[in-house]
């Protein structure tokens, strides 16, 4: 399954600045050109939303937030207090106002609130049956089966599901919940109203009732239900990402697992433009939290998904970029490529579950989570490895693929449990 693009092309944050910066003596007035034209981008309205802006003032209050906010024809939406971070919704804010705000005292930057999406967010269906490990051949391709027959993982383990929540009800996920939040509407439970983290969730740590079911690749993991995006929608900001990332880390998640992307050149979206997110990533990698990103399905087009794309940058090690293979071991035509790839994972057509009970899912976001949950499987709580240790044990022990040793197309290649449990052993 893809989720249909939206593409609001508001121009560049950064084409402007590039051949600026190659100028020896600008023009009179391109600089204040320049300027106003990354701040009216960040004004553009959105085809997801009200156009939202966020900026970092490290140490504010939030009288203080909402005071600039009032000040500057904004209004306050969210705090991230553990990265002085803050976000805003337009209310008749021009770009003079937000350039006018990142002149304030303090204020490190103002940033537009990228659009994003969940990726492959159309509902999954739900079928009739209950399926079993026999009909899961993604499981038996990363020899699961063998893998917990050495070991069974940790109900001290946790992994935070960056999501649309979780069928808060389903009997093969309530009594792993440990937690959970819905960063969207913070009144609300994390009630998953898509699918979407449901069949993550069930990918990661499913535990079939009475032995019928599916079963996760750590079915003994802890899960936390973090909601981020915009109810009944695919539509997430990187605010909401941001703040989901922070809480599931100060929840006391291991590891996250994010099938979101941002795509470079959607609603003005460039790399730059994604400070508080790139952030967030950083505060969870700084605490040991590995995170596992799906490489995105916009695969022959010009275009990146982040934070996936991160993976290949210094300090972003603990983050592992998937991509999806079917049955055959082929990638899919779907799933991005690149240099920042570390390896891929079963996607296409996997049993997963669904609100109300059992369908099948695919994409990237099917591919994320079966690394989250070998990641989960990997970590004993009384001795926790490094988020190097882990990525080093998931990509030495992935099966090759594609051209001999790592390559653009595979990483890696295919995650392999059983191989990877007795790395971590030795």
């Amino acid at each position: 399954m893809r989720l249909q693009k939206r593409v609001v092309r508001a121009g560049s944050l950064l084409v402007g600045l590039g051949m600026l910066a190659g100028c020896q003596a600008p023009l009179a007035g391109t600089a204040i050109s320049v300027a106003g034209d990354r701040f009216a981008a960040m004004a553009a309205p959105s085809a997801t939303g009200p156009a939202r802006v966020n900026l970092q003032l490290p140490g504010a209050s939030e009288a203080t937030l909402r005071e600039l906010g009032r000040k500057h024809h904004l209004t306050l939406s969210r705090t991230i207090p553990q990265l002085g971070a803050a976000s805003f919704v337009l209310s008749g804010a021009s770009s003079a106002d937000l350039e006018a705000l990142s002149r304030e005292p303090g204020v490190q930057f103002v940033e537009r609130d990228a659009a994003g999406h969940l990726i492959d967010a159309a509902r999954p269906p739900v079928k009739s049956g209950v399926p079993d490990y026999g009909d899961q051949w993604d499981m038996q391709h990363m020899r699961v089966g063998e893998a917990l027959r050495l070991r069974q993982g940790s109900d001290h383990t946790v992994v935070g599901m960056i999501d649309t929540g979780m069928d808060l009800g389903h009997p093969e996920l309530q009594p792993k919940i440990v937690g959970g939040t819905s960063i969207t509407s913070p009144n609300d439970a994390p009630q998953d109203d898509l699918g979407h983290g449901t069949a993550t969730a069930g990918i990661v740590g499913a535990q079939p009732v009475n032995g019928q079911g599916l079963t996760g690749v750590a079915p003994k993991a802890r899960l936390l239900a973090v909601k981020v995006n915009e109810p009944g929608t695919g539509h997430v900001t990187a605010s909401a990402t941001a703040a989901g990332i922070v809480w599931a880390v100060d929840h006391g998640a291991n590891v996250l697992n994010m099938s979101i992307g941002f795509t470079a050149g959607e609603d003005g979206l460039t790399g730059d433009a994604l400070k508080t997110l790139n952030q967030a990533v950083s505060y969870a990698l700084g605490k040991g939290v590995l995170v596992v990103c799906a490489a995105g399905n916009t695969s022959g087009q010009p275009e990146t998904d982040y934070p996936a794309v991160w993976s290949g940058t210094p300090g972003f090690e603990g983050l592992i970029a998937v991509g999806a293979l079917d049955s055959n071991d082929q990638r899919t035509g779907y799933s991005n490529t690149g240099p920042w790839l570390t390896v891929t994972a079963p996607a296409e057509g996997c049993p997963a579950l669904a609100i109300g009970g059992f369908g099948s899912f695919g994409g990237t976001s099917a591919a994320a989570p079966h690394v989250a949950g070998l990641a989960a499987l990997l970590i004993t709580p009384s001795r926790p490895p490094s988020v190097k240790n882990l990525r080093t044990w998931i990509t030495k022990t992935a099966r090759d693929l594609g051209a001999k040793g790592f390559d653009q197309e595979y990483g890696y290649g295919c995650v392999d449990a059983l191989a990877a449990i007795q790395a971590s052993a030795l």
